[in-house]
């Protein structure tokens, strides 16, 4: 027992070794194979780049612009990238030295479990633990995010917390901040344990303030400097309720008719009912080959950031069925699919993309577009993307 004791360290280390090289294979493999994509490891990269040539933490919007990083997220990290980048300059550096940043935390998970269980075998299985499981590795293939630097460097915080070595802690908390500007919140909940559990209740009122103020300041100040006013992923920590308030949205529904491919787009008039519930009618409508184009009702709950209903043709009342809407972030896309009755035997599915639309001035009847020109715009708005305007969708504009 004692000898597997003596090797419990060894095989520790022996373990993170393999998981670095390991997940630092597969991550560039799978990189190689055309399996990462501008989100997220194109723009990181780019982030890198422009740093390591002059232009810090410069990237390159969706329609083209050029931005900071900061105006989506506080990450100032991959700035210390730049030099790597100029002895390595290739997406692997980054996958390799995450995988490796990750494999590391094995060693803090070791020591805290060797500590407080009295034990170095259970140290070394809680390690192992750690290293096998399935969001650790999922965090190490799937391309790059600063996050993942942040894990590691949390529990090397914690584990010098716990041993009362505000020094290195700080050092650490430093480097976890500065992957992503969420991350200090976890450090509040730390110092609130240490005020707590260890008494130390300046030092741990310090750390928690700190981290709330971190936080604060990211969001409140940073992002709304560098981006749009706020983070394009706020709206990821609400039910997104004014997603579904006036203005309307623009609604994209294609769909088979009598076995004929049809497109049919309309202005949903969507009003928020008592709790969650929802309820969307459309008004100017257009059904493709149709001089009167299909009306219909929709009534549905939304659940977290996902409407899910039915909805009834009441113009043809024999068509029927359900929806699944989710909204996405930046509160001007919902996206997802509906079901329909296609025969008394046969159900129907098919995808239904709603656009945001901000009317403005104009006039009280319009006239849409033909509805397949309306499909390539709907189709084409991205989720961040600003909300479409009548002009945008009417003949005459």
């Amino acid at each position: 027992m004692a000898r597997a004791d003596r090797r419990a360290p060894l095989a520790v280390w022996a373990a993170a070794g393999a998981f670095a090289a390991g997940f630092g294979a597969l991550s560039v493999l799978r990189h190689r194979s055309f399996e990462t994509g501008r989100f997220d490891l194109g723009n990181m990269v780019q982030a890198v780049w422009s740093t390591a040539h002059g232009h810090p933490l410069r990237v390159t919007t969706l329609t083209g612009e050029q931005a900071f990083r900061l105006g989506a997220h506080v990450d100032p990290v991959l700035m210390l990238f730049a030099p790597l980048w100029w002895v390595w300059p290739s997406p692997d550096l980054l996958l390799v030295a995450q995988a490796a940043a990750i494999a590391l935390g094995a060693l803090p998970v070791y020591w805290l479990a060797r500590k407080h269980l009295g034990s170095q075998r259970a140290g070394l299985g809680f390690a192992l633990a750690y290293l096998l499981y399935p969001p650790t590795n999922w965090l190490a293939l799937n391309e790059f995010h600063p996050g993942g630097l942040a894990m590691p460097a949390l529990l090397f915080a914690f584990w010098y917390l716990d041993e009362d070595r505000l020094a290195p802690f700080a050092a650490f908390a430093l480097l976890a901040v500065i992957c992503r500007e969420d991350v200090p919140l976890v450090l509040a909940g730390f110092g609130v344990w240490y005020a707590i559990a260890r008494g130390r209740r300046a030092a741990g009122a310090a750390i928690a303030a700190a981290g709330v103020t971190w936080t604060a300041i990211a969001v409140g100040i940073v992002i709304p400097h560098f981006g749009s006013g706020q983070s394009t992923f706020s709206g990821r920590y609400s039910e997104s309720r004014a997603a579904l308030h006036d203005p309307p949205a623009l609604l994209r529904l294609t769909f088979d008719h009598g076995g004929v491919p049809m497109h049919h787009a309309d202005i949903a008039h969507v009003t928020a009912g008592s709790g969650r519930d929802v309820r969307a009618t459309n008004g100017p409508a257009r059904t493709e080959g149709r001089a009167v184009p299909f009306g219909n009702v929709i009534e549905a709950r939304l659940v977290s950031r996902h409407l899910l209903g039915h909805w009834k043709n009441t113009t043809d009342t024999r068509y029927f069925g359900s929806v699944h809407l989710a909204v996405l972030p930046g509160e001007t896309v919902m996206d997802g699919y509906y079901t329909g009755l296609a025969s008394d035997i046969t159900v129907s599915v098919s995808r239904w993309k709603w656009v945001r639309l901000d009317p403005g001035p104009g006039p009280a009847e319009v006239t849409l577009r033909d509805p397949r020109a309306l499909y390539d715009l709907v189709m084409a708005h991205q989720q961040n993307d600003t909300p479409l305007t009548l002009a945008d969708i009417t003949e005459g504009s």
